[in-house]
């Protein structure tokens, strides 16, 4: 598997990504982080750019927790604490965190808790210049034909899979828009990080909780946990 990258563009086998769209107009950014292998790697070559092209960018993370499956706080900041060990120099204004009500819908509530954020930094003065999200595409059509994922629906409503490119400040990059689980994987293994990063994420959607000892593991059996094995052959 060949791959390589610069300061500038990470490239894999399939993709490139092109980090020179984060002018140097961008003091401070925004990234949702759900505790996911997607927002994780987003974040990691987030801050690797910011080091290697010696930007002065500062981030505010976002994490919005689920009443029905809370498990984003407790394994968002167990990725952020890793990222912080790993870049030590990049500043983090805040890991903005919030807890929904039960019974709220987790699409208008993360929508909710972003505008509230917003608000409440540009109170200070502080606009977000770029919004990052991990937001990916699904396993080719005939993925869903195995056995694993019989029966189950794939994750997300479909406007999550948008294509979105900013054009002025304050829009969203989604570096890894174009990316299934295995061209994510690839850039794991780029940056190697599959023994390391890989181990402070969780993907499971699993609800009931005596199947994942109360979020703490993944159930190996819902259509996350499946994919997730499908693109890394592991949980």
């Amino acid at each position: 598997m060949h791959t390589r990258s610069n300061n500038m563009i990470i490239k894999t086998s399939k993709h490139s990504i092109d980090w020179s769209i984060v002018s140097d107009d961008v003091k401070t950014a925004l990234i949702k982080v759900s505790g996911g292998l997607d927002s994780a790697i987003v974040l990691y070559m987030l801050c690797r750019y910011i080091t290697t092209s010696n930007k002065d960018i500062s981030i505010v993370v976002l994490t919005t927790n689920d009443w029905l499956k809370p498990y984003q706080i407790t394994w968002s900041t167990k990725v952020l604490d890793w990222i912080k060990r790993e870049f030590p120099t990049v500043k983090f204004i805040a890991h903005e965190t919030a807890q929904l009500k039960h019974g709220e819908d987790y699409v208008v509530g993360q929508a909710k808790h972003l505008e509230l954020v917003k608000s409440n930094y540009a109170k200070q003065g502080i606009t977000f210049d770029i919004k990052f999200s991990g937001v990916n595409q699904a396993p080719p059509v005939d993925v869903f034909e195995v056995e694993e994922f019989s029966g189950k629906l794939p994750p997300g409503p479909p406007e999550d899979r948008r294509s979105i490119r900013p054009t002025k400040a304050g829009t969203w990059f989604w570096p890894i828009q174009n990316f299934d689980k295995k061209d994510i994987a690839e850039l794991y293994q780029q940056f190697d990080l599959t023994d390391t990063l890989f181990y402070q994420t969780r993907s499971c959607e699993e609800s009931v909780l005596e199947r994942t000892n109360n979020l703490t593991t993944h159930c190996g059996s819902c259509w996350w946990c499946q994919e997730r094995k499908w693109g890394f052959g592991k949980l």
